[in-house]
Formats: C-alpha cells, structure tokens, sequence
C-alpha cells in the first residue's frame, strides 16, 4: 500500500491512500489528532480480530465496543478486554457437531426439491444457537453427551411444520434438553422452495469439550 501525506501548513498533515483521505491535525479540530488516530486504529485492529474469532468460532455478535483511552494504562485495558472476551469464547464447554443431513425416502407425501445439502448449510448457520443451548444444559447435566437424530418436515415456505426424535439413531439421553432443541428448531424457517415438503434427517453429535 502507498500512502502520500502531505503537510497543510501549522500542525495539520492530509494522508491519502488509493480509496480514501484522512486529515490530521495536532489539535484534533480540523481532523483527528495522531494521538486519536493511533488510539481509535489499535481499538479497531483488535475488534476486527475478535470479529473474525466470533464469526469462525460461530458464535454471533450483534455488537462490540471497546472504550479507548489515550493513556499507555487505557490501551493495555483495551487490549486485555479483547483478549479476555476471545478466552472466554475459547474456552467452550461443549460441541455441537452437525454429521451429514440425508432426505428421507421420497414419497408422494414428501415430493419436494429441497436439497440436503441447502438444509444442512442452513443448520450451520444456526449452529452457534445449538452449541450454546447444550452448554447451558452442560451446566446442571456435566457428563450429558450423545447423539440426537432429528427428522424434520420442512414446506415449501420454510416453516418446519414437523420436528422430531428418530429414537433408534439417537444417544443421548436427557428429555428436558432434547424437547427445547426440538422447540427452537421448529421456529427455524429455511428459505422457500418448489414441490411440496421435504423430510430431512439431521443427527446432531454432543460432547463436552
């Protein structure tokens, strides 16, 4: 990258790179002072790192903020509380696995052209609501584990209009836990599709970690 800075007279410098221009100024009136700039840069380097953890560690974040002080004290506390938060991510009790989903033999009930391969890209992004819902149940059951074998009947609008437990592919045993999976997984709406409902098979795989 190149970027050309130039001096405006007094205490103020205009830097511009090849998509933007930023306007410095000792004061912090006409523009962002270094001071400000190298602050808010450190604080948006470390959020975007932590950003990144959270989206490939799936778990979702609807906001982040972190309070920068221009003191050494407040850049160290900025850091440290990005850290923290990424430990705290890290240090996951439980996993929520999601093995292969398969359509159910097709029947003139079930003649839909969903794909299984569009339902389980789907669950994935509804992975991190699994994983957090067993690690709450992980707190009063420690040694739960085991698999649980959903079959869901989704229509052509989405909606999950049938979700249940097929019990001879199924493990893990915990009425409590498996009956609010099954009650969050029948407000999930899939994206629409064409020719009628389907009926997919989803095993889910838990473990502590």
């Amino acid at each position: 990258m190149t970027v050309e800075l130039v001096w405006n007279g007094d205490l103020r410098f205009t830097g511009t790179a090849p998509d933007n221009t930023v306007l410095f100024d000792s004061a912090g009136k006409a523009g962002v002072s270094p001071v400000q700039a190298l602050v808010e840069s450190l604080g948006a380097c470390m959020g975007m790192d932590l950003a990144h953890f959270l989206h490939k560690s799936r778990v979702p974040a609807e906001k982040l903020k972190g309070d920068n002080v221009a003191q050494t004290s407040g850049i160290e506390n900025l850091v440290k509380g990005f850290e923290t938060a990424k430990t705290n991510v890290a240090s996951k009790m439980g996993v929520a696995d999601l093995e292969r989903t398969t359509a159910t033999d097709r029947s003139a009930k079930f003649t839909g052209n969903r794909s299984p391969s569009d339902v389980a890209a789907y669950i994935a992004r509804k992975q991190s609501m699994v994983s957090l819902l067993y690690e709450e149940r992980l707190k009063s059951n420690p040694t739960l584990e085991g698999k649980v074998t959903v079959l869901m009947v989704i229509e052509e609008d989405g909606t999950v209009s049938s979700v249940s437990v097929l019990k001879s592919e199924s493990t893990l045993d915990d009425p409590d836990f498996t009956a609010e999976l099954l009650r969050r997984i029948k407000r999930w709406i899939f994206p629409p599709s064409t020719g009628g409902p389907v009926e997919m098979k989803s095993p889910f795989v838990f473990r502590p970690a």
